[in-house]
């Protein structure tokens, strides 16, 4: 029997979910939407977050990275998403990320995640991020300790 949501939707649901959290600080929000353990890898290497504070280490230093380079959007367009079966979704996208006036921060980068599902909830379990070795956000992707968590500052769009 075919799945009753398409793959896309599923996947470009997370995306908006996770950037709201991010963009917000929603930490709760944020969480809600991966499975742990989860894998993030770069060309850096793999990170293995089993704990909501590990991720929270991750999500303190993308915002403290973002706040610090004033990067006030971040552009993600779900390039493609198909089921791998009925439970698992492979999915790509690509981010780019905006400073005000809508200037480029970076080259924009490709992302491939793997989405399943348990007890009926879609949520994420491995994301790869195709990010130069030595960029601002591969180094916070990859910080290996507890970031202080501060909110970052408003950056008029």
């Amino acid at each position: 029997m075919p799945p009753k949501i398409s793959a896309q939707r599923i996947a470009n649901d997370l995306l908006s979910r996770t950037g709201a959290a991010m963009e917000s600080g929603d930490l709760e929000a944020f969480c809600g939407c991966f499975f742990r353990p989860l894998i993030v890898e770069t060309f850096e290497g793999k990170r293995l977050l089993q704990t909501r504070d590990d991720i929270e280490t991750v999500f303190a230093a993308v915002r403290n990275f973002r706040a610090a380079h004033a990067i006030v959007d971040v552009v993600r367009e779900n390039v493609a998403a198909e089921y791998v079966d009925c439970e698992t979704i492979a999915a790509t996208h690509v981010s780019r990320m905006l400073q005000k006036g809508d200037v480029l921060f970076d080259k924009p980068y490709p992302a491939y995640s793997v989405i399943k599902k348990a007890n009926g909830v879609w949520r994420i379990n491995y994301c790869q991020y195709a990010i130069d070795e030595a960029t601002p956000l591969n180094r916070a992707l990859h910080s290996p300790e507890k970031t202080p968590r501060k909110p970052a500052a408003p950056v008029e769009k």
